[in-house]
């Protein structure tokens, strides 16, 4: 997402730029008004590609904005009180929470907010069949007890968990 973001700035900043030295010459020139009255006038499948372009674009940033701009928050109620608690203090729990179980960069995780959910996606080493269960059951309860200890989050937390495929070592 960062280099989409970064390309649709430099995009506006360019489009900015040449609207700019083209106000900037037009009155001061007589032969470059000229010539662009003469392409508005003579062009006019070429004025409805430049500004069907100038269209999509604009619709493109104006989506990305409202899709990605906002901050992405979780409200916590406990009996009357209530926060607001940024996504970046969930992920930061949950990924110091994996780092400590499995070495660091092993597991990884996504998170998915609900009006009244989280729903937590692990992606974690191969750990064999019998112990699967067990293990899940012990991060699903840890992360629940450290996200309602740290912050008071008591809603409904749902975890699914993926396993990697074992190695040819694990096998063995």
């Amino acid at each position: 997402m960062q280099i989409f973001y970064r390309i649709i700035n430099f995009i506006v900043a360019i489009q900015f730029i040449l609207l700019g030295l083209i106000c900037l010459i037009l009155p001061r020139n007589g032969d470059v008004r000229d010539t662009t009255i003469e392409i508005l006038h003579d062009s006019p499948l070429f004025m409805t590609i430049l500004g069907g372009g100038l269209l999509v674009i604009g619709l493109v940033m104006l989506t990305f904005i409202m899709l990605y701009g906002k901050k992405r928050t979780y409200q916590v109620r406990k009996g009357r009180c209530s926060i607001t608690v940024d996504e970046k203090v969930f992920n930061g729990y949950v990924k110091e929470y994996l780092d400590k179980l499995f070495p660091v960069g092993a597991a990884s995780h996504y998170l998915i907010q609900r009006k009244k959910s989280l729903m937590l996606y692990l992606d974690i080493p191969y750990i064999p069949r019998p112990e699967q269960e067990s293990i899940t059951d012990k991060i699903f309860d840890e992360i629940a007890l450290i996200l309602s200890e740290k912050i008071g989050f008591g809603d409904e937390l749902d975890l699914t968990i993926s396993f990697h495929p074992p190695s040819i070592e694990e096998l063995s």
